[in-house]
């Protein structure tokens, strides 16, 4: 169970991250290991529950049609969860602006 008073927020390759507490708000130095694991996923499930969201990533079978394993589950508060999707609704954002720009000047 993950405690829904705490979020952490990190972005960058390496930077900071403002980490909230009911009782405080404090920056901490965030680091990547060298040679992190990308993993990719074909599934995402997604569930909400009581002060907690837990997404679950998986692969699609290729030998067997029709069929994948669920083999990845993070389980975020929901104060993280918000920020997630603010996040990444800007991140998308901004990725769609950069790409019809792009788009433009091959035009021109």
């Amino acid at each position: 169970m993950v405690d829904s008073s705490s979020s952490t927020n990190v972005s960058g390759q390496n930077g900071e991250a403002s980490s909230n507490t009911a009782d405080e708000s404090q920056r901490v130095e965030v680091t990547f290991a060298e040679g992190i694991d990308y993993r990719y996923r074909d599934v995402l499930n997604i569930f909400v529950g009581r002060g907690e969201v837990v997404f679950e990533l998986g692969n699609i079978h290729r030998s067997v049609p029709n069929q994948a394993t669920i083999s990845d589950r993070i389980v975020v508060s929901m104060a993280n969860a918000y920020d997630f999707h603010a996040r990444l609704g800007q991140s998308l954002k901004d990725a769609q602006e950069r790409l019809q720009q792009e788009m433009r000047q091959q035009r021109s």
